[in-house]
């Protein structure tokens, strides 16, 4: 389904499940409804005008969050300014039914496509291939960034650092002390990139937000609000 907000039409999902009230959340791929399997006497009015005007107020507070919803493919020439340095892309025709890439030395990813894929294709599965090539090409320079942070702020211990897509969380540090990162953190400024890594690390040592856990982030980190508040405002556009 899809729902119209301001002139906008996203995509939209309805879910009946055993629950007591009207729920809405945007979610990665889709706007998702969640209603009660029964009609409730509690619960009057039309669901979907309901939908449709907290997500008006939510549209006009932070447009932003909509954006992921009206994603475009990456073209040919496309510019990647990474942590790391600049990386160009470059799309080619391929001749198998599964898309391919590398990086170059000269900073060039050379991406093969199928050759029947439609934009929407494109749109969806370019941007996890380029975050795959680059976690694979970029691993070793990120993890020696955490090793140098590490050793600068805290000498904690841990056990694995993971990158992967995701646009949950910028980062996650496990109980078991292994860490994970979102391979957009390399689209970000290296500071905040930096404030990231700081943040994961910390919690090696105090796994919730406790005063106690920020005071070992600013001893790090002195600016982390400044950091917190460039990834609330800019996050959503550092995407593939």
């Amino acid at each position: 389904m899809t729902i119209s907000v301001r002139g906008n039409v996203f995509p939209f999902e309805l879910i009946r499940e055993r629950r007591r009230s009207w729920r809405i959340s945007l979610g990665r791929d889709a706007i998702r409804m969640r209603l009660p399997l029964r009609s409730s006497e509690d619960l009057s009015g039309d669901p979907r005008t309901w939908a449709a005007e907290w997500l008006e107020k939510q549209y006009d507070r932070k447009p932003q969050l909509f954006e992921r919803y009206l994603r475009r493919a990456p073209v040919s020439g496309t510019v990647y300014q990474t942590i790391f340095g600049s990386i160009v892309l470059q799309l080619h025709d391929g001749k198998q039914h599964v898309a391919r890439g590398a990086i170059s030395p000269d900073g060039v990813l050379n991406a093969a496509i199928p050759p029947n894929w439609s934009e929407q294709e494109k749109a969806e599965y370019l941007p996890k291939l380029v975050s795959k090539v680059m976690a694979g090409s970029l691993r070793k320079a990120f993890v020696r960034r955490v090793e140098i942070l590490n050793s600068q702020h805290y000498q904690f211990d841990y056990r694995r650092i993971s990158l992967k897509y995701n646009h949950s969380n910028w980062g996650s540090c496990s109980a078991k002390k292994n860490l994970n990162f979102s391979t957009r953190l390399f689209l970000v400024p290296l500071e905040v990139a930096d404030y990231v890594m700081i943040h994961e690390l910390a919690h090696l040592k105090i796994l919730n937000h406790s005063q106690e856990f920020w005071r070992l982030v600013e001893s790090a980190c002195p600016e982390y609000k400044r950091h917190v508040r460039w990834l609330r405002e800019e996050g959503a556009h550092m995407d593939f």
